[in-house]
Order: C-alpha cells, then sequence, then structure tokens
C-alpha cells in the first residue's frame, strides 16, 4: 500500500509520524513495533520496521524521500516478500484511513497534566510561573506541576520526563545543589504566602539558599522555567543547546557530590558539608562512590564541556584557508567566554585546567593521587611547574562556582 504524503521538512516529517502512530493506537487499539530502521536496501526509502497493530499480521512500514528528513510517500506492506496489502484484508481500507486522519489532526493535541517530584538538601521555596507551579511537600521534597501536550499518553509521559530532567538540570545551574528524581507518596503540599527570590545578582559561593532554610531562584530563573515547561514548543535551537549545556553541568555535579571523602582535611576537595539525611540519598551517594575512582576527573571533564556547549550558542565559525576544514578554537572562545563573565586570570585557571584535562583524557594523567594519606607527605615531581606533587590538581568547588556562575549570566544575557 503506497500513500502519498509530500512534507518537505524533518519537523514536519516527524510531527506527522507521531500523530500517525498515535491514531494507529486509537484504531487498532495498539501500535507496537519490532524497530529495524534500515535505509540500505532501497535507494532513497527508509525501512522502520515491523508494525504490531493486532491483527492477523505484523506490517512493514517504510516511507521514500527526495531530500533527507522529508516523506514523499508511505508504505504499507506484508513481512515476508514486502508485497501489497491485498485490498480484501479487512485492515486495508482501515491503514488508509488511519493516514489520512492523522494528516488532519496534526497540531490536535490533548492536555495531560504531571506532577512529578524532586528532592533536593533543602525545600525549594513555591513559584507559580505561567506554565508551572511548585509546591513544598516535605523538608527536602519539592513538587512540580505543569502540563505536556501531545497525541497520546505514551508520547507525552516520555516529553515529560525530558521537562523534568531538563528542570533539574537547570536547577542545578541556578543553584549550585545537587538534585535528585524521587517516588514519593505523599499527596498534601504547601506553599509559602510570598515568592523569595535570590537577590544578588552576582551570587557566585556556595548555594542559593535564604536563612538557611529555602533554596532559591532568580527573578530569570522563574522565567527559564516558564520557557523549558511551555506546552506549545517551538524550536529554539539557542535553548537547547543552553539545556544541553545545563546536562554537562548537572552530570558533573552529581559526580562532584559523590565524592568519596577519604582523604584527610587537608585533602578534601569536596566543600558539601551538608549532611544527607534521607536513606536514599545515602543510597544514590554509595552508588555513586562504587562507580570507581575517577570522579574529579570525570567531574573536571563535564564541567569544562558544559562551557564548551555553552559558546556554540550563535558561534559562526569560519574554515581554514589551508584544508578547508571548520576552525572551531573551542579553548579561546572558553577562555573569552570565562574572561567576560569573570576575569583574565580566572579564565587563565582554566586554561590551565584544560591542560590537565587534556592529559588526563589524552594520556591517562589523573587529578588526584593514588595513595591518599590522612596527613600531606610533600613528595617531589619533575613533571609539575612547582616540582611538587599535588594531590589535588583541581579545585572542584571553585571549578563549579565558575562554571554555573558564567552559565548563569549568560542565560540571563541571552536567553530571557
Amino acid at each position: 500500500m503506497e500513500i502519498n504524503i509530500g512534507i518537505t521538512s524533518e519537523q514536519e516529517s516527524n510531527e506527522f509520524l507521531r500523530c500517525l502512530w498515535a491514531e494507529m493506537g486509537k484504531e487498532f487499539g495498539k501500535c507496537g513495533w519490532n524497530y529495524a530502521p534500515n535505509k540500505k536496501l532501497i535507494k532513497n526509502r527508509i525501512f522502520f520496521g515491523f508494525m504490531d497493530i493486532g491483527v492477523s499480521t505484523d506490517i512493514a512500514v517504510s516511507i521514500t524521500y527526495k531530500e533527507r528528513g522529508t516523506i514523499k510517500n508511505i508504505y504499507f506492506e506484508l513481512p515476508d516478500k514486502f508485497d501489497a496489502i491485498p485490498k480484501s484484508m479487512e485492515f486495508h481500507h482501515r491503514i488508509k484511513a488511519v493516514v489520512n486522519n492523522a494528516k488532519r489532526n496534526i497540531g490536535q493535541y490533548s492536555s495531560f497534566q504531571f506532577a512529578p517530584i524532586i528532592c533536593l538538601t533543602l525545600p525549594l521555596a513555591t513559584y507559580e510561573g505561567r506554565y508551572f507551579k511548585t509546591e513544598i511537600v516535605d523538608d527536602f521534597y519539592t513538587r512540580f506541576r505543569f502540563e505536556v501536550k501531545g497525541y497520546d499518553r505514551n508520547q507525552v509521559g516520555g516529553n515529560a520526563v525530558k521537562k523534568i530532567i531538563q528542570v533539574m538540570e537547570f536547577l542545578s545551574v541556578e543553584t549550585n545543589i545537587p538534585i535528585w528524581k524521587e517516588k514519593y507518596s505523599e499527596n498534601h503540599g504547601s506553599l509559602l504566602k510570598t515568592e523569595i527570590f535570590q537577590e544578588d545578582n552576582d551570587f557566585i559561593d556556595g548555594y542559593s539558599i535564604v536563612d538557611k532554610k529555602y533554596i532559591v531562584l532568580s527573578m530569570e530563573g522563574k522565567l527559564m522555567l516558564d520557557k523549558i515547561l511551555s506546552p506549545d514548543e517551538r524550536d529554539d535551537e539557542n535553548l537547547e543547546l543552553f539545556l544541553k549545556a545545563c546536562h554537562h553541568f548537572y552530570t558533573a555535579r552529581m559526580y562532584d557530590a559523590g565524592l568519596s571523602e577519604n582523604y584527610s582535611d587537608d585533602l578534601l576537595v569536596i566543600d558539601d558539608k551538608t549532611d544527607y539525611p534521607l536513606q536514599s540519598l545515602d543510597i544514590e551517594l554509595a552508588i555513586s562512590r562504587r562507580r570507581g575512582n575517577s570522579d574529579t576527573e570525570i567531574a573536571t571533564t563535564l564541567y569544562l564541556s558544559a562551557l564548551e556547549v555553552l559558546t556554540l550558542i550563535d558561534f559562526k565559525g569560519e574554515n581554514c584557508s589551508c584544508c578547508g576544514q571548520p576552525k572551531y578554537q573551542i579553548s579561546k572562545r572558553v577562555r573569552s567566554l570565562v574572561g567576560h563573565y569573570l576575569n583574565d586570570d580566572v579564565a587563565k585557571s582554566l586554561n590551565d585546567y584544560y591542560d590537565k584535562r587534556s592529559k588526563y583524557l589524552h594520556t591517562g594523567m589523573k587529578l588526584t593521587i593514588d595513595e591518599p594519606t590522612t596527613s600531606i607527605i610533600p613528595l617531589l615531581d619533575m613533571n609539575e611547574k612547582s616540582g611538587c606533587k599535588i594531590p589535588i590538581q583541581v579545585s572542584l568547588p571553585n571549578l563549579r562556582e565558575y562554571v554555573s556562575y558564567c552559565m548563569r549570566k549568560f542565560y540571563k544575557e541571552n536567553l530571557i
């Protein structure tokens, strides 16, 4: 069965496919997949796999295209020899009707409400934006209420997971605090009488906390959450890049939070003195300690990578005059960014961190000593500028604060 679609952009093509699979599920009661994508069988044709809609046979589904990312025709065929579905088969006309319905119903979304709970070391102060609302559930739990639009539960469920993860990743940048997603059965929630904001526009040290009671957002942070949680999604390449940078930062922060405290106070690289009273958090940290002994190295790599992604926003590259390849100049862009928001001295120190990260990735040089001791033992190292062995090559608290500060300044200047 060949049906003309005639869509000429990847975004519109995917929107049609989302609507189509949802319509299949509505009509037949299910739309499962043996998903085996392949585009090598026939020129300009992409084979999705075999669709299970609960009829007498699986159905081979494929599309043809003129340009990559577009759909010229869609094909529904019998699986053995990719023969056309006979018109005599009961579901032939039903499939054709579903495709026509999908064409008509593109953009006709249903709305679904979600209320996931996240866990922090203190409750997040309560806020109500245009597209979200927060509630304090317990001493460490905060509920986010927001709406997601989509074609069916399957699709909006995945979108809701994506949204809350993006929220957690952004909040980690906004507050410097590690955040967990939690399953929590309490239905009650409380609100503060007024919204509390971080009033220090140059906040950099420690955490965004007021009166040792509440984790707080900046006013711009509240606006950013509205952008992230807007149910009427629009393509925003700059926002997507920023959220990718937040992902790197958040992942680094979780490694950072899970550092094993096996050193003396002289050597401790984490300044997080907070006791994590929740058993679940203790389990999370215990798991992170079992990942291995490279947390400092991984966190350093990802913190610096967050800045690299940030510099891609509105980046217009040029090609090398000799070889024609793109000139990215990543470290130069990062130094410029840090110098702009902080100062040249910090930019130079991050450049030194870059060198250390490169040595870790390409030569295996660790950023922490292999033999932690209860007190410092001065030793020589001919490869160090000081001539001495350095127990901790990178100060993660400083790096974390430099990176999050630059990211906060950047989004407030460029994305709000």
